[in-house]
């Protein structure tokens, strides 16, 4: 697969295969010890073009693409939001207050939770660190369920609030410190048909 324009990338990308054990059973994952076994996925590599987003990013709109792209400046390091809870609420106000700005049909922002990567120079072969290292899998973060699950998790007295209710649930990624010229994220374009 070549390819010649600097923003694009010819890349191998993992993902759970289309098998027929998925036809009588989920596929599944848990980042947590279980008694039996932890996950079932069959995977698959597949060879991709990906294209550096960045360039276009005033293209990008949510309800069209399923995600966009916004900038925002930083008031926070890898470091205060994993160890101060101050700035960690600091943290999820301004990303409330971002998600306001630019979307003004939401009359209510409420954060899940954060997760932090931070990559270990020896990652992928050795990961000396106990920091979340990079995803390596194409993946989503939640079903539905799932995400009522984990809201149960974040809001215990709080989740009759939500349940049944019309919500959207938004993901927020961003760089604490770059650049991140090595383990970029990867979205993919709702609109992409292959």
């Amino acid at each position: 697969m070549e390819t010649s324009h600097p923003n694009t990338r010819a890349v191998q990308i993992t993902h759970i295969a289309r098998d027929v054990l998925y036809e009588t059973e989920k596929p599944y994952a848990a980042d947590f010890s279980a008694p039996e076994k932890t996950g079932n996925h069959i995977f698959e590599v597949k060879d991709i073009l990906i294209k550096d987003a960045r360039p276009n990013k005033d293209n990008f709109r949510l309800e069209k693409n399923g995600f966009c792209l916004l900038n925002s400046p930083i008031l926070a390091t890898f470091e205060s939001l994993s160890y101060n809870e101050s700035d960690v609420l600091a943290y999820y106000q301004q990303m409330e207050a971002l998600v306001l700005e630019r979307f003004p049909e939401y009359s209510k922002v409420v954060v899940l939770e954060h997760q932090l990567r931070k990559r270990d120079v020896g990652y992928p072969e050795a990961v000396e660190n106990t920091y979340n290292q990079p995803a390596r899998l194409v993946h989503h973060d939640f079903t539905t369920r799932g995400l009522v699950l984990r809201m149960k998790l974040s809001f215990p007295n709080k989740v009759n609030e939500y349940i049944n209710k019309d919500m959207d649930f938004l993901n927020i990624w961003r760089v604490l410190s770059g650049p991140n010229n090595d383990w970029p994220l990867g979205i993919c374009d709702y609109t992409y048909r292959p």
